[in-house]
């Protein structure tokens, strides 16, 4: 099960620009959307087009099988920081 802070989302803006990434931040007249890489971009609702989830995470699917016992409680540490 994947928690709706993780999915990824795509949005599409009336100027054509495609960004994916998670919705970090959400207000009524805008959305702010974050990038595997780190970074954040607000988007205007009024300017989005379209805004669908893919239904899947970020992490790569797989991931848990490269990583040893040490490294996934250090992932999951990390992201319950978060």
């Amino acid at each position: 099960a994947i928690e709706s802070r993780y999915l990824s989302y795509t949005a599409v803006t009336k100027n054509e620009r495609e960004l994916s990434g998670v919705i970090s931040f959400e207000t009524p007249t805008s959305i702010t959307i974050k990038s595997p890489g780190g970074s954040e971009e607000i988007v205007l609702r009024n300017d989005l087009v379209s805004l669908t989830s893919s239904g899947l995470s970020l992490m790569p699917e797989g991931l848990e099988k490269a990583l040893d016992r040490q490294s996934m409680a250090d992932l999951i540490a990390y992201l319950n920081a978060k």
